[in-house]
Formats: C-alpha cells, sequence, structure tokens
C-alpha cells in the first residue's frame, strides 16, 4: 500500500486526470474547477498528500494495468462526463502533475 485508502485515492485520480485534461487543452478552467469543488465538497482529497512518495506514485502508474506496449494510457475528459479513453500522457506532463 501507500498509505492511503481506496476512496481517497480514487478521489486523487480523478482530480490528476482532470488536471491532466486541462493541460492537454481538453477541457476549460471551469469545467476543471467544477470537478475538483465537487470532490471537495464531499471532503475527498484533491491534491497528493506530502507524505506519499511521488516517485514512488511515478512507479506505480508505469506498472498500472490500463499500460499496454510499455505505455501507460489514461482515460481524460473531453467534457464533464464523458471520458475519451487510450490517451498517452507525456511524462514531464505527469512529472509536472506530481510535483505540485
Amino acid at each position: 500500500g501507500y498509505g492511503i485508502s481506496h476512496g481517497p485515492a480514487v478521489s486523487l485520480g480523478m482530480a490528476a486526470e482532470a488536471r491532466i485534461s486541462f493541460e492537454l487543452g481538453m477541457i476549460g478552467r471551469r469545467d476543471l474547477a467544477t470537478i475538483l469543488d465537487l470532490l471537495k465538497a464531499y471532503a475527498l482529497p484533491v491534491t497528493i498528500p506530502r507524505t506519499l512518495s511521488r516517485s514512488a506514485l511515478l512507479r506505480a502508474i508505469s506498472f498500472d494495468k490500463k499500460k499496454s506496449d510499455g505505455v501507460v494510457r489514461f482515460t481524460l475528459l473531453s467534457d464533464i462526463g464523458r471520458g475519451v479513453h487510450g490517451i498517452d500522457v507525456p511524462r514531464p506532463i505527469l512529472t509536472d502533475l506530481l510535483g505540485r
């Protein structure tokens, strides 16, 4: 484990994928804010706790079940409620996101 329970981990994943979608220009700032505000309204985390190792998380992502042909593919948002499957996310975006 990584010291975080399943529910908060799912929330962190949702927040991260929303941020990546925004960084890639797939959703706008308003949609990003709506998603993050909704998670926070339910007292769910939207930022990675400082107690979690960023390098361990990056390694875990690289072993994710969605990995295919050596690349982790993400389901990102084109709009709230609309997922786009199989998006390759450049590693610099992941490392930048984990650094926040």
